[in-house]
């Protein structure tokens, strides 16, 4: 027999093969052993490229060797004699010169050589001029119109002056001192620096009015701010019933104007009618003739001038809408007419009105204290008689079952409706506790929509209490309206209906079971004037048909022309909203979601406010979700009173 031995990990491993046994063996890795020696250095690579940033350890400076640029050398120098002249020769290059020609300056005023060949042989040095100013001396100074040069080796002065001609000194000798010092151009354009007269004749350009002084001699008008002013005041004199008055002097000018009024007297115009003198404005005087509309004036009559015929009613001054069952109260507002009560053993009649509180989940009247529901309010001192109108919340719909092609897959049932209660007392029964606490509790949710397949639809949840009006002091319920119970989610035999409120005036209406094998979704119930049930939803059979969700109801709108909610159609509609009611009224049910085998089933309708069932969610088929159930509407609560 041979063994055959492996080592790799931890494991030992041994098999047999016939004669042969072949054994593994593992064992755990051991430490790493120590680093090697470093070995040879490898042959040079091929000549690269490189940034210069990537060479390292290059001198930071370079010193260049020495050169020359043209006949300038590294050091700046131009040849090694000092004190020369730089100048460019052939081509612009730099070179020195102990001396130029005078065709190398230029700006040099004259021929600077043809002063050596003079009929003076000494040079004294040179001066420039541009016009009468000197601009450049050479070997010499200025002094008062004298220029002065100092002789080269002589050590004495030389002076070149230019004197004036004799008639120029003597023009000159006739300036006295200080003649020509300049004044400034504000003071020789000041007229009172100067002295002295002039005669108008020995001025040119003057008019005749200059020198003869007579108006006579002016042509032209003058302007208006010229004139004198008067006590005139400008503006227009005289109108349709006035005429203009004015005072004018010897010079024609005016020196007074006003306005009178026009007054003639009737016996002096001729031709006049009779009624032209007649006063117009005592109507006794008008004894014939007819006045036009328009001439006649308008006139308020006091209530007291009218003593026959019929008023109007929109001519008297009140607030309010006046129709066929409203009344004129004494304070000028209309009114709905008042209750009126018989005492059976006097006989006596006694006419009440009425005032409305209501109460909701967010409502409250501005006398209550208190949210969302819960809410203390008092009777008003002056009330004689009561009635607590109070509805209970709806229950939820339930969501559809969410299941295998092949089986019944139910829709959920609809919710029950909440009850109404109504309760008219005297008030008197509260024994002075007219304190009341009011509790209305929110309508119950709908099922949640099923996102897992194979799965039983939720049931809609019942709302958490019922509404409720008792006395604060004492806790006597007054008025109980109950709740409705949530509708069930849907099954393999469908959902079941949410059960109806009882124990109140009008007992709540249940709600429609959700389709099943009928795939259809059931109505709720219909009956009494309280909220409505909801529609259950649709369902699907097991040969895969699917059903359309079942309508809601509510009662208190069958006797009007509105539609009512439709259930979702098959294939997935939605479920129409109960309908809503007036405040304190019965909302309706909502109406059941369809089935769907193709998309998401469609979700049951909301119960109406106040008190409507919400409608159960259609069924759906594995890989869709099913339809939600409807939520449930809220209760609510209305008061009147009677005083």
């Amino acid at each position: 027999m041979a063994i055959e031995v492996n080592v790799t990990d931890q494991n030992v491993q041994v098999s047999t093969s016939g004669q042969t046994v072949n054994a593994t063996v593992s064992g755990g890795v051991g430490p790493a052993g120590a680093t090697g020696a470093t070995g040879a250095t490898g042959a040079t690579g091929p000549a690269g490229t490189t940034t210069w940033a990537g060479i390292t350890d290059k001198p930071a400076t370079f010193t260049p060797s020495s050169h020359t640029h043209g006949n300038l050398t590294n050091a700046g120098a131009i040849g090694s004699t000092s004190g020369q002249i730089v100048i460019t020769s052939t081509g612009g290059v730099l070179t020195t010169a102990a001396t130029i020609n005078q065709s190398q300056v230029a700006g040099l005023e004259g021929d600077i050589g043809s002063l050596a060949s003079s009929s003076d042989p000494t040079f004294y040095g040179v001066a420039t001029f541009e016009g009468d100013t000197v601009t450049y001396i050479e070997g010499g100074s200025i002094s008062c119109g004298v220029i002065y040069f100092t002789q080269t080796g002589l050590g004495g002065i030389q002076s070149q002056s230019f004197p004036y001609t004799n008639g120029e000194r003597t023009k000159l000798s006739g300036i006295a001192t200080g003649a020509t010092a300049n004044a400034t151009d504000a003071q020789l354009r000041d007229r009172s620096t100067h002295t002295g007269t002039q005669a108008a004749s020995t001025i040119t350009g003057l008019s005749t009015v200059a020198t003869s002084g007579s108006a006579a001699d002016l042509t032209g008008t003058i302007s208006a701010a010229r004139l004198p002013s008067t006590t005139v005041s400008a503006g227009s004199y005289g109108g349709a019933s006035s005429v203009g008055t004015f005072t004018v002097d010897s010079a024609g000018r005016l020196t007074a104007a006003g306005s009178t009024s026009i007054a003639i007297a009737a016996g002096a115009v001729s031709g006049l009618a009779a009624s032209a003198t007649t006063d117009t404005t005592n109507a006794s005087n008008i004894t014939s003739g007819t006045l036009a509309a328009a001439r006649i004036g308008t006139h308020t009559h006091a209530a007291g001038d009218i003593t026959s015929g019929t008023v109007a009613t929109a001519r008297l001054a009140s607030s309010g809408t006046a129709s066929a069952s409203t009344f004129l109260r004494g304070d000028q507002s209309w009114a709905a007419a008042p209750v009126t009560s018989v005492d059976g053993s006097t006989g006596d009649v006694s006419v009440l009105k009425s005032l409305s509180y209501f109460f909701d989940r967010s409502t409250k009247p501005a006398s209550a204290t208190g949210s969302n529901g819960v809410y203390s309010w008092s009777v008003p001192s002056n009330a004689q008689y009561v009635i607590v109108d109070a509805t209970g919340p709806g229950g939820g719909g339930g969501s559809g079952r969410r299941g295998a092609a092949g089986t019944v897959r139910g829709g959920g049932g609809g919710g029950g409706s909440g009850g109404r209660t109504i309760y008219m007392f005297p008030v008197s029964e509260l024994a002075g506790n007219l304190g009341l606490s009011v509790s209305i509790p929110a309508g119950g949710a709908g099922g949640a929509s099923r996102s897992t397949d194979d799965t039983n639809g939720a049931g809609g949840t019942t709302p958490g209490g019922h509404t409720v009006v008792s006395v604060s002091a004492t806790g006597a319920v007054l008025a109980h309206a109950w709740n409705g119970t949530g509708g069930g989610g849907g099954t393999t035999s469908g959902g079941t209906a949410g059960a109806a409120s009882w124990v109140s005036t009008y007992s709540g209406i249940g709600g429609g079971a959700g389709g099943a094998a009928t795939t259809t979704g059931s109505s709720p119930g219909f009956g009494n004037q309280g909220p409505q049930g909801g529609g259950g939803g649709g369902g699907i059979s097991s040969a895969d048909a699917t059903g359309a969700g079942g309508p809601g109801f509510n009662r208190e709108l069958t006797r009007n022309v509105q539609a009512l909610p439709a259930g979702g159609t098959a294939g997935g509609g939605n479920g129409g909203n109960g309908i809503a009611a007036a405040p304190g009224g019965s909302g309706g049910g909502g109406a059941g979601g369809g089935s769907s085998t193709t998309t998401a089933a469609g979700t049951g309708g909301n119960g109406g406010n106040y008190g409507g069932g919400g409608g159960g969610g259609g069924a759906s088929l594995n890989g869709f979700a099913s339809g939600a159930g409807g939520n449930g509407g809220d209760g609510c609560v209305r008061i009147t009173i009677w005083y």
